[in-house]
Protein backbone atom coordinates (compact mmCIF):
# COMPACT_ATOMS: atom_id res chain seq x y z
CA UNK A 1 0.00 0.00 0.00
CA UNK A 2 1.26 3.29 -0.86
CA UNK A 3 1.20 6.22 1.29
CA UNK A 4 -1.41 8.02 -0.28
CA UNK A 5 -3.49 5.30 0.13
CA UNK A 6 -2.70 4.88 3.64
CA UNK A 7 -3.76 8.62 4.17
CA UNK A 8 -7.40 8.03 3.26
CA UNK A 9 -7.63 4.52 4.41
CA UNK A 10 -11.15 4.95 6.31
CA UNK A 11 -10.94 2.99 10.01
CA UNK A 12 -13.41 0.05 9.99
CA UNK A 13 -14.26 0.06 13.47
CA UNK A 14 -13.54 0.83 16.93
CA UNK A 15 -14.10 4.71 18.36
CA UNK A 16 -12.49 6.20 15.32
CA UNK A 17 -14.99 4.19 12.50
CA UNK A 18 -15.44 6.26 9.21
CA UNK A 19 -12.51 8.20 10.10
CA UNK A 20 -9.55 8.56 7.59
CA UNK A 21 -6.10 7.78 8.95
CA UNK A 22 -5.04 11.87 8.05
CA UNK A 23 -7.81 12.72 10.32
CA UNK A 24 -7.19 10.32 12.93
CA UNK A 25 -3.58 11.48 13.21
CA UNK A 26 -4.27 15.30 12.84
CA UNK A 27 -4.34 15.61 17.31
CA UNK A 28 -1.26 13.83 19.31
CA UNK A 29 -3.40 11.70 21.11
CA UNK A 30 -4.85 10.24 17.61
CA UNK A 31 -1.28 10.05 16.43
CA UNK A 32 -0.05 8.34 19.68
CA UNK A 33 -3.10 5.84 19.34
CA UNK A 34 -2.41 4.90 15.53
CA UNK A 35 1.35 4.40 17.37
CA UNK A 36 -0.27 2.48 19.59
CA UNK A 37 -2.67 -0.01 17.69
CA UNK A 38 0.14 -0.95 15.15
CA UNK A 39 2.08 -2.35 18.23
CA UNK A 40 -1.09 -4.24 19.36
CA UNK A 41 -1.87 -5.83 16.49
CA UNK A 42 0.31 -8.89 14.86
CA UNK A 43 1.28 -8.42 10.93
CA UNK A 44 -1.60 -10.09 9.11
CA UNK A 45 -1.70 -9.07 5.63
CA UNK A 46 -5.04 -7.19 6.42
CA UNK A 47 -5.85 -4.11 5.13
CA UNK A 48 -5.35 -2.46 8.85
CA UNK A 49 -2.40 -3.02 8.94
CA UNK A 50 -0.71 -2.46 5.76
CA UNK A 51 -2.34 0.79 6.02
CA UNK A 52 -0.86 1.87 9.39
CA UNK A 53 2.45 0.61 8.38
CA UNK A 54 2.97 2.54 5.34
CA UNK A 55 1.62 5.36 6.77
CA UNK A 56 3.37 5.61 10.09
CA UNK A 57 6.73 4.82 8.37
CA UNK A 58 6.36 7.43 5.89
CA UNK A 59 9.10 9.84 7.19
CA UNK A 60 6.30 13.27 7.37
CA UNK A 61 4.63 11.23 9.59
CA UNK A 62 7.44 9.18 11.52
CA UNK A 63 9.38 12.18 12.53
CA UNK A 64 5.93 13.38 14.65
CA UNK A 65 5.36 10.47 16.55
CA UNK A 66 8.45 10.92 19.19
CA UNK A 67 7.34 14.91 19.56
CA UNK A 68 4.08 13.71 20.26
CA UNK A 69 5.15 11.38 23.27
CA UNK A 70 7.35 14.22 24.81
CA UNK A 71 4.36 16.50 24.87
CA UNK A 72 1.76 13.69 25.88
CA UNK A 73 4.33 12.95 29.06
CA UNK A 74 2.42 13.81 32.18
CA UNK A 75 2.38 12.99 36.06
CA UNK A 76 -0.57 10.54 36.28
CA UNK A 77 -2.81 9.64 39.44
CA UNK A 78 -1.55 5.99 40.30
CA UNK A 79 -3.79 3.10 40.44
CA UNK A 80 -2.50 1.79 42.93
CA UNK A 81 -0.54 2.82 46.34
CA UNK A 82 -0.36 6.89 47.37
CA UNK A 83 0.71 9.82 45.76
CA UNK A 84 1.59 10.49 41.67
CA UNK A 85 3.40 8.32 39.81
CA UNK A 86 5.34 9.45 36.36
CA UNK A 87 4.77 7.66 33.19
CA UNK A 88 6.34 8.69 30.22
CA UNK A 89 5.48 7.19 26.94
CA UNK A 90 2.91 5.15 28.61
CA UNK A 91 0.02 4.44 26.09
CA UNK A 92 -2.37 2.83 28.96
CA UNK A 93 -3.52 6.37 30.22
CA UNK A 94 -5.29 6.88 26.73
CA UNK A 95 -9.03 6.04 27.76
CA UNK A 96 -10.54 8.12 25.09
Amino acid sequence: MTFAEARNFIMPNGKHAGQTLDKIAETDPGLLYLDWLRGQRRRSGEPLDDALAAYLDDPTIAKDIKPAIKRDSRPLRAQRGEGLEWRTNDRSAFTD
